[in-house]
């Protein structure tokens, strides 16, 4: 186990492209402790749990995870026992929607014993409306955009500062997609602040980062953060608004990689996510897509930002990171990687 975390630390060291500056110019690793990352400014009190601390909140990473776990198949010899299966058979259709939607139709008629898990099936396997670049808009939930959103998580349940002590806004949203592509295509993508402009929904005015850190957290394990400033342009009649975001990556005592964003900017009265990485496996052990898992919320100061509004920012940044992710994936070619085979890299200076 050590050194497969010891490796997702360097995938996430070699996500921050060092030899393609990203907006703003490209930012070396640093090491540091932990102390030195509290010091620099990211405020762990304002990181999402790993999971509610109240079982009868709503929970999509267990849900996910126990979907990833179901057994699939239709009966004995049925060969498409679980998630990773039914991606890799329903992969041929990508191109024809039609097709696939009548075959993922035809496995689930044919699985009665399935009727609790079929809304979440059809919502991840079908995304045709996300592929069509012309017709996604991350503001619309789709029953075919690849989006399986989950109910909210009311932070407050949490009992502790600063959660119970919210007011306005306190829930978490949850919301969960396929990425076809493997960890260090989707870190890359995270990191590829160039690439941000062309995101669907995007209303940047400046991106630049900060700083890149990366060392062992109090329980010894690796971590890497980023800190990058944002300033996002609103509809009319509102302005502006910048914030000062933290990215932590990490892997829990599970072992499940996860992506933590928070900010204390003054524009925000508090906002705070967290990506879980779930590997989507077939039968025989190929890797053929993550299952990313996000909880997200916010509550920006001064502006009616609704539910609707944080649900739809949900879709848009991890439905972005998801496009990208898979570009890269298609472009680099070959069987995705597991984390624990990603080699070693080395975090280039800025040039």
């Amino acid at each position: 186990m050590l050194r497969s975390v010891s490796t997702l630390v360097l995938l996430v060291a070699a996500a921050v492209p060092q030899d393609a500056p990203p907006v703003g110019g490209a930012i070396a690793a640093r090491e540091a402790d932990w102390d030195a990352l509290l010091a620099a400014g990211l405020d762990p009190r304002w990181l999402l749990p790993d999971a509610p601390r109240d079982a009868r909140q709503p929970d999509l990473v267990r849900e996910a995870e126990a979907l990833l776990a179901r057994d699939l198949a239709a009966g004995p010899g049925d060969p498409l026992r679980t998630l990773g299966d039914w991606v890799r058979a329903l992969a041929p259709l990508a191109d024809a929607p039609r097709e696939r939607d009548a075959r993922l139709r035809e496995l689930l008629d044919a699985r009665p014993a399935l009727a609790d898990v079929r809304e979440p099936l059809e919502q991840l396997l079908r995304d045709a409306s996300f592929r069509d670049a012309r017709r996604w808009r991350p503001g619309k939930d789709r029953d075919d955009d690849g989006f399986w959103m989950g109910a909210a998580w009311d932070l407050r349940t949490e009992g502790r500062a600063p959660w119970s002590e919210l007011e306005g806004a306190t829930e978490a949203w949850q919301g969960a997609t396929l990425v076809h592509a493997d960890a260090a295509a989707l870190l890359a993508a995270e990191q590829d602040l160039a690439a941000y402009d062309g995101h669907a929904g995007a209303r940047y005015l400046r991106i630049a980062p900060r700083a890149f850190l990366r060392g062992a957290d109090p329980d010894e394990r690796p971590f890497a953060a980023v800190r990058t400033e944002f300033e996002r342009d609103l509809p009319f009649p509102f302005g502006t608004y910048e914030y000062d975001l933290w990215t932590l990556y990490r892997v829990g005592g599970d072992g499940r990689l996860r992506a933590h964003v928070t900010t204390r900017s003054e524009d925000f009265h508090w906002l705070a996510g967290c990506d879980t990485h779930l590997p989507v496996a077939t039968s025989d052990g190929e890797l053929v897509a993550l299952l990313v898992v996000r909880r997200f919320g916010f509550d920006l100061d001064g502006v009616p930002d609704g539910d609707g509004s944080r649900r739809d920012a949900l879709r848009e940044g991890l439905g972005n990171f998801k496009r990208t992710a898979e570009a890269r994936a298609a472009a680099r070619g070959g069987p995705l990687r597991p984390a624990e085979g990603v080699p070693a890299f080395v975090v280039r200076p800025p040039r």
